[in-house]
């Protein structure tokens, strides 16, 4: 086996729709994660050095994530550097690899600029053998688990009826859902009976120091299993602060997701409006391809990447929003491009959200969002 000098993130994925028993298997994975957990803290070099093995204080390995957070507390594009030379990130233009170089580099800034991660802890996980994070000195360890059964505790509490539909945990970083059992409204369908959305909430929090507790509002369409996520603006969001207030804190940010879930009972004629706005695509091939360039750019400029911008593109262009919309053999395509919408680009947005990285999935469900209230609209 060859040397790495770091290793991936596990992912897994817990969802309803595709598994009725994925919230149990959800529980034990955090129960499982919880007593594994251990936080060691930085005292000497030794701690956090590695030895020729890629491994810290003798057996862990960094994940992708660790090590970057570890290069980048000791010095600007350190991490970047690190990877390239040990071929994290190989681009295929034949570059000469080193890990024992990323090796040394990692222990050379670390003899250099010790203090700058003197009194930190490392997020340990026993059985994997990883070092799932680099924390700081004033952090508040809060574990994915009790999150879970803080908001379980809440949502049981409330007015609200709602059930489980979602998690996904990418090494310590989690993304958790529910979703009310009541719809917030239904839209017409021509085929189909009317078609429900449901309202309901996002949480995320990380232990491994990748992000504070936050929460948002969430809208489901429910057909295709598609989300939307608020802004974590405004009181969405709390860092992971040692403190008395802590868990006042985390009441208020429960609160305060709840009050904004009332707030969105009614966005149908939002939705039918994105339904009724064409896109302006079809036409000529000169005139579609144009078209097609001004909505990609208009993606970027909301902080989309090119590439997923265009799998996006392509998703409404060949599946449109109903199965009735997808391009079949012997229709013309530029006939059925002339015919797509913004609700063809928001269901474009949110389907691809799916299979992404959660912090990118956040990005795009919360640019859909923002169509939803009408805060993003097409040119």
């Amino acid at each position: 086996m060859s040397l790495e000098i770091a290793v991936e993130p596990v992912s897994r994925r817990f969802n309803v729709k595709r598994d009725a028993s994925a919230e149990e298997s959800f529980q034990k994975a955090l129960a499982d994660d919880f007593a594994a957990t251990e936080t060691v803290y930085v005292g000497r070099p030794r701690d956090v050095m590695l030895n020729s093995r890629a491994e810290v204080l003798g057996r862990y390995k960094l994940t992708t994530s660790a090590l970057s957070q570890l290069c980048s507390r000791l010095a600007p594009g350190a991490s970047q550097l690190v990877s390239d030379v040990s071929g994290l990130r190989i681009s295929g233009d034949g570059k000469q690899l080193d890990v024992s170089l990323g090796i040394r580099i990692v222990n050379d800034l670390i003899r250099l600029r010790f203090e700058q991660v003197d009194g930190f802890g490392l997020i340990i996980d026993r059985e994997r053998a990883t070092v799932e994070g680099l924390v700081g000195r004033k952090y508040q360890f809060f574990p994915n688990k009790e999150l879970y059964d803080r908001v379980n505790q809440f949502l049981d509490e409330s007015d609200i009826s709602t059930s489980f539909c979602e998690a996904v945990l990418a090494g310590r970083r989690m993304l958790l859902r529910y979703c009310n059992n009541d719809p917030l409204f239904e839209i017409p369908h021509e085929k189909r009976t009317n078609e429900p959305f449901f309202g309901g909430y996002h949480f995320d929090n990380s232990e491994s120091g990748h992000c504070s507790v936050r929460a948002s509002t969430m809208v489901v369409r429910q057909w295709c299993d598609n989300k939307a996520i608020g802004s974590f603006l405004e009181g969405g969001k709390m860092s992971h602060v040692r403190g008395k207030k802590f868990e006042l804190r985390l009441q208020a940010l429960l609160d305060k997701v709840s009050r904004k879930v009332e707030e969105i009972t009614n966005l149908k004629d939002n939705v039918l409006f994105l339904m009724d706005q064409n896109l302006g695509l079809g036409g000529s091939e000169q005139s579609h391809e144009f078209r097609v360039e001004s909505l990609v750019k208009q993606l970027n400029r909301k902080g989309l990447t090119k590439e997923f911008s265009g799998v996006v593109i392509n998703r409404l262009l060949t599946f449109g929003s109903y199965r009735s919309d997808a391009i079949q053999q012997g229709r013309r395509p530029y006939d059925l491009y002339e015919t797509r919408n913004s609700y063809d680009l928001f269901n474009a947005l949110t389907h691809e959200a799916k299979s992404r990285p959660i912090d990118i999935r956040e990005q795009v469900e919360q640019l859909a969002y923002q169509m939803l209230l009408r805060q993003f609209e097409i040119k």
